[in-house]
């Protein structure tokens, strides 16, 4: 089996599990893609407004098989047509996907100029294409490309009532207090966990959502005390970043859970008594609701 067949055979796979819009007939990596052929070109302004107009967006990619699938993908209907990527600047002034993903691969151009944010304005100081090649490399104000590619996640993958940050889905519960047992639980039978956190900006927008919520108390996140003595979240995942406070965590029997605190501005974590009533802040995957 040839490369192109199997790359191909991948994406023909997902298509089997997802209901995707009309037209948007290319899935890949669990999201819905409609790739087409620009006869005289198209600016990157006119390729945004295109996906828009179809409640898509300009495409993320987020490994080297789903940048090959894509490429193969937009060969068929395009040859070797160059297209626009969704690469764009979030509101903190950071890289990310305009599907709102985090920009967690590349595959530049060797030498071309790196992505950076303008800090006055929020937009990219270049414009990406995806190549012929499958490499992205950046391209000045005013560049066409020959095809379009629209991304448009499947309803099955919504966050629903949550919030979406980074692919994921989160949710402040400010109403009924808990112990952390009783709230991991609650989480659980809404198809999720306590929210685990790996990063700095994912602890940030954790915070950011409790003090949205009205909530400026300690809430619950899904990490605690295992009977080895070690930290570990509740949803199997590493422990690869943590921001305790100075001191923590305390290694008490009466301080096994872990508490955010939205009232400090770095949303400090500090260790406590499971059988504390808090509120807390469930996360699950998408299209898991």
């Amino acid at each position: 089996m040839t490369r192109l067949t199997l790359l191909l055979s991948l994406f023909t796979l997902y298509s089997d599990a997802l209901v995707c819009q009309s037209g948007y007939n290319v899935t890949i990596g669990g999201r819905c893609y409609k790739i087409q052929y620009i006869e005289h070109g198209l600016e990157k302004a006119d390729a945004e407004q295109r996906c828009a107009n179809e409640n898509a967006v300009l495409p993320s990619i987020h490994s080297d098989e789903d940048n090959a699938a894509l490429v193969a993908a937009r060969d068929l209907q395009c040859g070797n047509c160059f297209a626009f990527l969704g690469i764009k600047c979030t509101n903190e002034g950071k890289l990310g996907w305009m599907d709102g993903t985090r920009l967690d691969y590349t595959h530049y151009y060797p030498g071309s100029n790196l992505p950076k944010c303008d800090p006055q304005t929020f937009e990219t100081t270049d414009d990406y294409i995806l190549l012929d090649t499958g490499y992205w490399r950046d391209f000045g104000d005013g560049s066409s490309v020959g095809a379009l590619i629209c991304e448009q996640r499947n309803q099955e993958y919504d966050c629903g009532d949550f919030n979406e940050f980074n692919g994921k889905c989160y949710k402040v519960f400010n109403n009924e207090p808990m112990e952390w047992a009783d709230a991991e639980g609650a989480c659980k039978d809404m198809g999720g966990h306590l929210a685990s956190i790996h990063d700095q900006q994912t602890s940030d927008f954790v915070r950011r959502s409790a003090v949205g919520a009205g909530v400026i108390d300690p809430v619950y996140i899904g990490l605690s005390r295992t009977d080895e003595s070690k930290m570990a979240w509740s949803d199997g995942s590493v422990v690869d970043y943590s921001n305790w406070q100075l001191g923590e965590p305390e290694s008490g029997p009466g301080a096994a859970c872990t508490t955010l605190h939205p009232n400090t501005v770095a949303g400090l974590w500090y260790t406590e008594s499971c059988d504390e009533q808090r509120k807390f802040v469930c996360e699950r995957q998408l299209g898991s609701g």
